[in-house]
Formats: C-alpha cells, sequence, structure tokens
C-alpha cells in the first residue's frame, strides 16, 4: 500500500503540470465538477414541467410529440450523491497512488477534513500575482477568469481560510531572504540588503510591529504555519526570535541572527550547536561559509537524547 499524500492546491500551482510529466510518481488529479452531475433521462416531474411549458405557448408539433422526444433526451442534472461520492472516489484511490490532487475551495477542504482525510494544502503568496496571470494565459484561462482571479486575488490568497490540513505550503515567486522581526531592527534591514545584492534574491519581511517603509515584500498579519512555511521555502532566514533561530536549524535552513539585549537564549541555543559565527553584531558575514548540517545534527541529537532522558527522570 502507497503512503497517499493528498494536496489540495490553488488554481495554476502546477496540478496538471505534476500529472502529465511527473513520471517517477503515480499521480490523480481529480476534477470535481465531473461529481457534481449526472447523464440521465427526464423523470416524470421534469416531463410534466416540460409539458407544462410546452402548452403555454403555440407549437407546430404537437404535446404528445414533443414529449416522446423529451422524454428520450439525455440531460444534465445535480448528483444527489454529491459531494459524498467526490469523497468516497478520494479514499479508494488513497494507497493506490502516491499523490491526489483537488482544487482548493475552501467548501473541498472543509469536506476532506470532515470525512477526517488528511491533506496539505498549497497557495501562492500575494506577490505571486504577476506570474499567476502569465500562468493562467499559458493555460488559455479565458479573459474574464484572469480579470476575477487578479480582482479577487489579495481576498484568495490572504488569509487562507482554515481548515488547511496538516499544512500550509505558500509558493514564492522566485527565491527569496525571510526577515523575521520580533522588534523592529534597522541591522536586520542592513544585512538583508547586504546579502539581497550579494545573491539577487528578493526580501520578505515580517513583523509583529507597526508597518515600516519598504521597496520588496511586506506581511503582518501571519499565523504560525505561515511563519514555519515561510521559513521552510526561504534560502536564508535573517531575524532576532530565537523561535525563528530553532525552527531554522530544525529545517536546516540558513540563517543569521541579530545580537540584542534579549539574545541569550540565542546565544546558548547556537554555542550548543557549535556555529556561534551566526549570531552577527555588527558585522556582515563571509557568504561561503554555510551551515554544515550534518555537524549540527550529531548536537542536535545529542542534546534531544539529553532532554528526553531528563524529562523521564524529573516528570514521567
Amino acid at each position: 500500500m502507497k503512503n497517499t499524500l493528498v494536496i489540495s492546491a490553488y488554481t495554476c500551482c502546477g496540478k496538471t503540470y505534476a500529472s502529465k510529466h511527473m513520471k517517477d510518481y503515480d499521480i490523480l488529479d481529480i476534477d470535481v465538477s465531473k461529481f457534481k452531475t449526472i447523464k440521465r433521462l427526464p423523470n416524470e416531474e421534469e416531463v410534466e414541467v416540460e409539458r407544462i411549458h410546452w402548452e403555454a405557448t403555440p407549437h407546430l408539433m404537437s404535446t404528445e410529440g414533443h414529449l416522446n422526444q423529451f422524454k428520450r433526451q439525455i440531460i444534465k442534472a445535480d448528483n444527489p450523491d454529491f459531494p459524498d461520492n467526490f469523497i468516497q472516489y478520494i479514499k479508494e484511490n488513497i494507497g493506490k497512488v502516491d499523490v491526489i490532487f483537488v482544487d482548493s475551495d475552501i467548501k473541498i477542504r472543509q469536506w476532506l477534513n470532515k470525512a477526517k482525510i488528511k491533506f496539505v494544502t498549497i497557495y501562492p503568496w500575494g506577490s505571486c500575482l504577476p506570474e499567476w496571470i502569465g500562468r493562467m494565459y499559458l493555460q488559455d484561462y479565458p479573459d474574464i477568469i484572469i480579470r476575477n482571479k487578479i480582482n479577487g486575488w489579495e481576498h484568495e490568497t490572504y488569509p487562507v481560510k482554515e481548515p488547511y490540513g496538516d499544512q500550509l505550503f505558500r509558493l514564492s515567486y522566485g527565491k527569496y531572504i525571510l526577515v523575521y522581526h520580533l522588534a523592529y531592527s534597522d541591522e536586520l534591514n542592513k544585512l538583508a540588503g547586504y546579502i539581497s545584492q550579494q545573491t539577487g534574491f528578493e526580501v520578505i519581511n515580517v513583523h509583529t510591529q507597526l508597518r515600516t517603509r519598504r521597496k520588496k515584500m511586506e506581511i503582518q498579519d501571519f499565523g504560525p504555519i505561515d511563519l514555519l512555511s515561510l521559513i521552510n521555502n526561504a534560502e536564508y532566514v535573517l531575524t532576532t526570535s530565537f523561535h525563528a533561530v530553532a525552527f531554522s536549524l530544525i529545517l536546516e535552513k540558513q540563517f543569521y541572527a541579530i545580537k540584542t539585549a534579549f539574545s541569550n537564549r540565542i546565544e546558548n541555543i547556537l554555542r550548543c550547536m557549535n556555529i556561534e559565527n551566526r549570531l552577527l553584531e555588527d558585522t556582515f558575514p563571509d557568504m561561503a561559509q554555510r551551515i554544515d548540517y550534518t555537524q549540527v545534527e550529531s548536537c542536535r541529537s545529542r542534546f534531544i537524547n539529553e532532554s528526553i532522558d531528563f524529562i523521564k527522570s524529573n516528570v514521567i
């Protein structure tokens, strides 16, 4: 049995491309619209409605002749089993394929959640609008749909409404440097500018303080899952936050922290990992020196085991 990953992905996130070109994976791209309607012959109630409509105006064909034709027509009707048939189809294929793609509509995610189907959600960040306009044109979306997406972009893409399953992944437009201000820091901005000049990467500012002047993308309203997704997809993480440092270590990111009056915990954890040079004070880093996570992992594993032993000895 395969460990199937169910992915609820926004328009033009690559569902169709992956299902056509990623031949190493068995991918099922499910179109929910195929489950909404059924094709059938008209029922007695529909025939009676058609009779009344036909007899309301004069016609050359008799009512009986028209109804005989109408009864043989195949019509589209709402499927009374929807959305249960859609959810059941997903359940039947879990374990059979590697990946199941579904749309990101909030109703679909609510159905998945209600059915206790584990899934993840993928959405682009707001800065991706130019990229997504191009993707929609390349896929021959009608102009009216593209205009509607543009007009509703900000509402649709931020914030993403729950539920979003086990994790929300955010797609960025190209590579970026994440700058997370626990308290606003000019030093972080200077460091971000330096690394951006060295790499050409975009700068994304995330902070909890009042809005600041900026040249690049800025995010104020965000939750824990948003922050984790940003860290996970960043090329570099720059921060004054202990927790951002901790998550950067867990996710094995290249990062730098700026020393402040409140950075004792950051100093301690970096000392434990033997990477004290990631804490900066009035200097720019040597970009050639990257964190070797094979060495960090040995330190991290040792401290994790010591922590578990302490909990077992003193708490459990």
